[in-house]
């Protein structure tokens, strides 16, 4: 018997948001699956509920992008293929996702290239003597046209991975938009590779626009607001997981103001993240909602933070809040499980 969405909902607040870090693992490249067992039987002591299985995250699944490459496609148009790398975050109390972006003309895009359309042409002129389906081993990509089009995007992945595509683990589908704009979506998560990206949030996508103090392109934000299976991470029963907001962390300086900190070379990652003696809420992370300063703002350390929803000013009974101080809004957190720093 499984959870009601109520009793799903009820539990996810109550303990998901205010318990320690779990270990999560991938299965089937759809989902994610967490180990939430003792605290599923914590909850069914107190609320007299069976428990039933473990809860399971997903993102993308196979049937919410389009695999139809040649569906209604006029080959005489150029297109340009934009690789939408991702990984699911699961070091956090929740996952989250970041995509990778690189910057050029002063705005971040995803690594994209123009579409050779030369040998879908060939391709499309010659059908009458393509056999129907190309039949892999591993059941794979059934047809030319869809051959040419993996290869082409296998090309654009490796140029910034340095590596083939696992296409059969990694490629979950694409988006199109009207001014013949694919986006190709790759999940990156288990892939070791060196990435020369800037890997930003659903929150700067969707809400600040800007990475620092460089915007994102707007073809991403529109992309991502006109497609809500991009924005959302559900449980496997549909309930949305909140995503991080964005966040700089803060310590004190000589003055005792908050002043954002900086990385010292490229590779810089604190081990130890500064906390605040606070004078309300005692020893807590704070991050302020915006840089501090535009001095070296392309160097600032970004974080992503989870906060709840919800307005408050006591530190009672949770272990993140939000307060404003001189009209800038600042979030504070006590536990290094609700933050990480991108």
């Amino acid at each position: 018997m499984t959870f009601t969405t109520q009793e799903l909902e009820e539990f996810i607040t109550k303990y998901f948001m205010n318990s320690p870090v779990k270990n999560y693992s991938t299965e089937n490249n759809t989902s994610i699956q967490f180990d939430l067992q003792q605290d599923f039987e914590k909850y069914n002591e107190e609320s007299n509920k069976p428990i039933s299985e473990d809860i399971i995250f997903k993102y993308l699944e196979s049937d919410s992008l389009s695999n139809d490459i040649e569906y209604q496609r006029d080959y005489l148009k150029n297109y340009e293929i934009h690789i939408c790398l991702y990984n699911i975050e699961q070091t956090t109390r929740l996952p989250f996702i970041k995509y990778g972006l690189i910057e050029n003309n002063k705005t971040y895009n995803f690594p994209s290239e123009n579409m050779d359309m030369r040998p879908f042409i060939e391709i499309m002129e010659n059908k009458n003597k393509i056999a129907p389906e190309l039949e892999n081993e591993e059941g794979e990509l059934s047809n030319e046209i869809d051959i040419e089009f993996m290869s082409q995007i296998n090309k654009i992945y490796k140029k910034y991975t340095t590596k083939d595509l696992n296409s059969k683990k990694c490629y979950k589908g694409f988006l199109e938009n009207d001014k013949n704009q694919i986006y190709v979506f790759i999940d990156n998560t288990n892939e070791t590779n060196n990435l020369e990206l800037e890997f930003c949030i659903i929150d700067e996508i969707l809400n600040t626009g800007i990475i620092r103090n460089t915007p994102i392109n707007n073809n991403i934000i529109e992309l991502f607001k006109n497609n809500i299976i991009l924005q959302r991470m559900q449980t496997i029963e549909g309930i949305d997981i909140q995503f991080p907001k964005i966040g700089y962390i803060c310590d004190l300086n000589e003055k005792n103001e908050y002043t954002n900190t900086f990385k010292n070379d490229k590779d810089n990652i604190f081990l130890i993240p500064p906390s605040i003696s606070h004078d309300e809420y005692d020893d807590i992370y704070i991050f302020s909602s915006i840089p501090l300063t535009i001095t070296n703002i392309n160097t600032v350390n970004r974080f992503a933070c989870f906060v709840e929803n919800i307005e408050t000013s006591t530190a009672d009974d949770t272990d993140n809040l939000t307060f404003e101080e001189n009209n800038i809004l600042f979030y504070g957190l006590y536990e290094m499980d609700l933050f990480k720093e991108l």
